[in-house]
């Protein structure tokens, strides 16, 4: 059986919908999975490469959707079950009072494979990602990843900058701050302990992020 599935057009959307994975994979265990990631997030597409459960990443021709080039390369008709990959919230605007990101992307993916989520293990209701290098703990380092809205955007960004600025102080006296990003992002404090990463490619930085000690980021689209 060939599935098509993922939540492609936004990439914490796309770490929401890793576990539908082990859903579909528990339903149709010799099933060959195929996950559509948009190509405005063509530089997350590495971070699931190495996934077990995903047979195939493919990263669209179009910006947030199918075009008919995609429709070709992917041959969509040969495809036993698909889902709609690139949805959008069908439901209250407050979804979030109601339910959890992982939550609220299976059910735009479908009714029955948010029952089937909701009656998972803890354990396999979490996102996973697969380095495909071992991850390295700095246990003394506290990652930030303060700019949101694909930059530097004032209208999303969350805490403002002077409170990062004045957080840094404070943090940076016993601990490295590492700084993930984008590369045009602002130089916060000057301090010995403060380093910015933004050179790093996107995956790295995750990576990186990810044997901190501490990740603090901002409410949305970092």
């Amino acid at each position: 059986m060939n599935i098509l599935f993922s939540r492609g057009s936004l990439i914490g959307d796309i770490v929401m919908s890793l576990p539908g994975l082990t859903i579909l994979k528990n339903s149709h265990p010799n099933c060959k999975i195929t996950f559509p990631i948009a190509r405005k997030c063509s530089q997350a597409a590495d971070l699931f490469r190495n996934h077990p459960l995903i047979d195939n990443v493919y990263t669209t021709n179009a910006t947030e959707s199918f075009d008919d080039q995609d429709s070709k390369s992917l041959s969509l008709d040969n495809f036993n079950l698909k889902f709609n990959c690139f949805p959008h919230h069908p439901r209250e605007q407050d979804w979030y009072n109601y339910r959890n990101c992982c939550e609220e992307t299976m059910l735009m993916a479908s009714e029955d494979l948010y029952n089937k989520y909701i009656s998972l293990d803890a354990n396999d209701k979490i996102p996973k990602l697969y380095p495909q290098t071992e991850k390295i703990k700095d246990q003394n380092a506290i990652a930030i990843w303060p700019f949101a809205g694909y930059g530097s955007s004032n209208s999303r960004r969350s805490p403002s900058l002077d409170w990062w600025a004045r957080a840094l102080k404070v943090l940076s006296k016993n601990h490295k701050i590492l700084h993930f990003g984008f590369t045009n992002e602002p130089t916060i404090i000057d301090s010995p302990n403060y380093h910015k990463m933004t050179n790093l490619n996107f995956c790295d930085q995750i990576f990186k992020s990810l044997g901190c000690k501490i990740i603090i980021g901002t409410d949305s689209g970092s």
